[in-house]
C-alpha cells in the first residue's frame, strides 16, 4: 500500500470559483455603503486617487477623506463577514 499525502494544492478551477465568490461579496458590500464613503472607497482603493485629489473633488479636507475611507473599509469588512 502507498503512502497517503494531504499536500494537494487546489486546482485552477477551484481557485477561480473561490475568487469569484469573494468578488461577488465585495460588489454586494460596495453597493450597500453610504454614498460618500462608497465614492471615497472607489476613488481611492479602486481608481488609485490620492486623498488630496479626492478631497478636492468632493469639497472636503484630506483628513475627512481619510476618515471616510477608514469608515468604508470597516463597513465593508462587516458586510462581507455577514455574507460568508
Amino acid at each position: 500500500m502507498g503512502t497517503l499525502t494531504l499536500n494537494n494544492a487546489a486546482n485552477a478551477e477551484t481557485r477561480s470559483v473561490h475568487g469569484n465568490v469573494k468578488r461577488v461579496h465585495l460588489e454586494r458590500a460596495v453597493v450597500q455603503l453610504p454614498a460618500t464613503e462608497k465614492l471615497i472607497f472607489l476613488l481611492h482603493d479602486v481608481e488609485g486617487y490620492a486623498h488630496e485629489k479626492i478631497a478636492h473633488l468632493l469639497g472636503m479636507n484630506e483628513q475627512e477623506s481619510q476618515f471616510g475611507l477608514h469608515q468604508a473599509r470597516l463597513q465593508m469588512r462587516e458586510l462581507i463577514s455577514r455574507m460568508s
